[in-house]
Parts: C-alpha cells; sequence; structure tokens
C-alpha cells in the first residue's frame, strides 16, 4: 500500500488532534464556571496579592464568594510558594476567560510534549495521536484547568535533552517532577542534577521575599511533611486513590 505524503500525513494528525481532543476539551472546559483547579489557582494567586495567607482555604473561599465567581468552597492550595509568582498572569483575567487559557495552554503543551516522543523514541506519529486522543487525563486536565500540561512538556524537554533546568522549573509550579532527578543521581550524572539544584535554590531567593517567609516556612515545614500521608493541606487523599498520580498509586 502506497504511504501517504508527509504533508498529508501531518495534516490529517492535526485534524485529528483537532477534532479528537482539542475541541472536546476546550468545549467541556467551557462549560465549566471556572474549573475546580484553575479556581483555586485564581483564588491563590488574589488572595497572596492582596496580603492573605493562599494557604488558608477558608480566606480562597471567601474571596471567590465575595467576588462571584464562584459560589461553592475552593479546593485547598497545596503548591510550593514559587508556583504563586509563576501563576500570577491569571491575575490578569476573570475567573472563567483565566480557566479558558489554562486549558488551551495547557492542550498546546500536551501536544508539544506529543511532538517531543515522536522524536525522542522514534515512535509513530498516528501512534502518539492515538494516546493523546484517549486520554481521560488530558480531558479532565483542560475540564479541570489544571497545569499538568505545562508542567509534563517542562520534565519531557528536560529528561529528552539531558538539562536539570526545565525539570526544575516543573517543580517550581508542582513539586513531583523532582522524582526525576533520581535517574540522573542513579546514572551519576550530576551536572542536569546540579543545574537543577541551582535553579531551584536560586528561584526560592527570589520567590520567598516575594510570597513572604512566614507562608514559606508554613509550606516547608508544616504542609509539605504532612502531604506524605495523604493530607493535601486539609484535603484528604489517600494515597492509593487511583488518581493519585503518586508512587504509591504507580506501584
Amino acid at each position: 500500500m502506497k504511504r501517504l505524503p508527509p504533508g498529508l500525513r501531518t495534516a490529517l494528525l492535526a485534524l485529528a488532534l483537532m477534532a479528537g481532543l482539542v475541541v472536546p476539551a476546550m468545549w467541556a472546559a467551557s462549560q465549566e464556571r471556572g474549573g475546580r483547579d484553575y479556581a483555586t489557582f485564581y483564588a491563590a494567586t488574589r488572595v497572596w496579592a492582596q496580603g492573605g495567607d493562599p494557604y488558608d482555604t477558608a480566606q480562597l473561599t471567601a474571596l471567590v464568594r465575595a467576588d462571584g465567581s464562584r459560589k461553592t468552597a475552593v479546593y485547598p492550595f497545596f503548591y510550593p510558594p514559587t508556583a504563586l509568582p509563576l501563576l500570577s498572569w491569571s491575575l490578569l483575567l476573570g475567573m472563567r476567560s483565566g480557566h479558558l487559557l489554562m486549558a488551551a495552554l495547557n492542550l498546546g503543551a500536551l501536544i508539544g510534549l506529543g511532538a517531543i516522543l515522536v522524536r525522542w523514541f522514534a515512535a509513530p506519529g498516528w501512534l502518539v495521536v492515538a494516546l493523546l486522543i484517549t486520554s481521560s487525563g488530558a480531558m479532565e486536565m483542560a475540564r479541570l484547568g489544571q497545569v499538568n500540561g505545562l508542567v509534563a512538556l517542562l520534565a519531557g524537554v528536560g529528561l529528552w535533552r539531558g538539562r536539570g533546568a526545565p525539570v526544575a522549573i516543573a517543580a517550581l509550579v508542582k513539586m513531583s517532577p523532582a522524582l526525576y532527578l533520581a535517574r540522573w543521581v542513579a546514572r551519576r550524572e550530576w551536572r542536569p542534577v546540579l543545574v537543577a539544584a541551582g535553579v531551584a535554590v536560586a528561584a526560592l531567593a527570589v520567590c520567598v521575599p516575594l510570597v513572604g517567609l512566614q507562608r514559606s516556612q508554613r509550606f516547608f515545614f508544616e504542609l509539605l511533611p504532612a502531604m506524605g500521608s495523604g493530607a493535601w493541606n486539609g484535603l484528604d487523599v489517600p494515597l492509593s486513590f487511583r488518581a493519585n498520580h503518586s508512587l504509591a498509586g504507580l506501584l
């Protein structure tokens, strides 16, 4: 059977991505009045900007109820203090528009990660497209306004190119990508580990004065240790929970 021309194959794969992933995911996001996860980002950045405590869930819920962006309570904010400046663009947008932009950015990042996988593992393009289209996580990411796509793209770039800086930036938003450093440690590849550590230290030096020493200490000395038991700043999630994305869940 004669193979399709490269340009036509690319166009068909792009069409499949739009029809099977982007359009339905953005439609699902548009039906939400501020995704569950994005509502937390929206509230936490505003509470922080107003001098409050972004790790106090009561303050987050009070803010969204006061400005009318959400009637129900928001989930706790359990991301590192370095995530707040990186999410501060949300201060410029309303709940709904910010959620849609977050969904679009993460879907684009997820497609970018797929392109990396094609090059990294010489995987067939149709296989990667099929994985993206059939991934329930991709749809949920857009609907809930999660940041997972951007984090995954940064981590993927770092692992593909053997660079520690992108992995460190991913971990500054969501700490779990820092576990990827164990791969380099096991292989005694110290350069990316040291670069990642340097980026993390520099980012903390910049962000801690912005976020506040007391809030930063609360996260690292109170909230972070408790997460090992599944207590995510008041949101109790069992480590065996299927969607927990933890090492225990993987095992």
